[in-house]
């Protein structure tokens, strides 16, 4: 005897809610292997140096004003004056009530002993220069007080070492731009 109507109805339409599950199953599986067997970009390591720091405030103060001490030299947060540095190379020490304001800003400081040789200084220019086509909000400054040559803040954030390293230092700024508790699109950029 014939199976009824609705019964084969019934059996057609399982076979095609299995054969569009299998189809799927199979397009998620291929889409997978897919994007496993893409090339790695080479996306920079930040370094292990790379050091963390609490937040401290972000209260606005006046210049000159006192504030507790900040937890960290160059300060990487704190106490602040309500205007930000200009981006871009100075030739003086950015005082760091200036400074944590453009951190705040989600920039990056690239702070040097100012008895640093002048070829490694040039180099830092070089490198910022380089930087800044792609990350507006750098500065590089000297910086009287570091225990090492160069160091690199941002939010939170220090790097310190002995010699110019140009793979440390974008790993760095590519990590941390931009990466600040206020999204500021500077006018200064």
């Amino acid at each position: 005897m014939p199976k009824p109507k609705s019964a084969r109805k019934s059996a057609s339409s399982i076979k095609y809610i299995i054969g569009v599950a299998i189809v799927a199953v199979l397009a998620v599986a291929g889409y997978g292997i897919y994007v496993v067997m893409q090339p790695k970009s080479e996306v920079p390591q930040v370094p292990a140096t790379s050091q963390y720091f609490p937040e401290q405030s972000r209260e606005h103060i006046a210049a000159g004003a006192d504030h507790p001490a900040y937890n960290s030299l160059p300060p990487t947060s704190g106490w602040h004056y309500a205007n930000p540095a200009h981006w871009g190379v100075s030739g003086k020490p950015i005082p760091d009530e200036l400074q944590v304001h453009n951190l705040e800003h989600g920039g990056i400081m690239i702070q040097y002993w100012p008895d640093l040789p002048a070829a490694d200084v040039d180099k830092l220019k070089e490198i910022v220069y380089k930087l800044r086509d792609k990350y507006c909000k750098i500065i590089l400054a000297p910086y009287p007080n570091l225990d090492k040559p160069i160091a690199l803040t941002a939010w939170q954030r220090l790097d310190k070492f002995d010699t110019v390293d140009e793979a440390r230092i974008t790993a760095f700024v590519q990590e941390f731009i931009d990466k600040g508790p206020e999204k500021v699109m500077d006018s200064g950029c």
